[in-house]
């Protein structure tokens, strides 16, 4: 089996200066896994590294629909990402243009 499908193996590409693609093949059902992409009642079960948490996870799946996640970690650390839908394909996936904030600030402090 090619490496490119085999389950597990996540790929990238470049296609553009101004895009990245990941691909990952998983052992799931397409449906499954759009549902746990786009279900804001999901994604904070399984979204981001051991030990952070999903405190914000907003979802408009229209196309031109904004997302935003607010992932906290252990030590306080806030990262946010966000991104537009430009089209939304069910059961076969998403395309999820995104761009990537962070921030430094301890949860503590505030």
């Amino acid at each position: 089996m090619a490496a490119a499908n085999r389950v597990g193996a996540t790929t990238f590409t470049t296609p553009s200066d101004r895009e990245i693609v990941m691909t990952r093949v998983v052992d799931a059902p397409r449906r499954l896994v759009f549902e746990a992409w786009t279900n804001p009642e999901h994604l904070p079960h399984w979204f981001g590294p051991r030990g952070w948490t999903l405190p914000v996870c907003e979802i408009d799946l229209r196309p031109g629909g904004a997302w935003r996640f607010v992932s906290c970690g252990p030590d306080g650390t806030d990262m946010g990402m966000r991104g537009v839908y430009q089209r939304s394909r069910r059961p076969s996936g998403s395309s999820t243009p995104s761009r990537l904030t962070t921030t430094r600030a301890n949860r503590s402090t505030r």
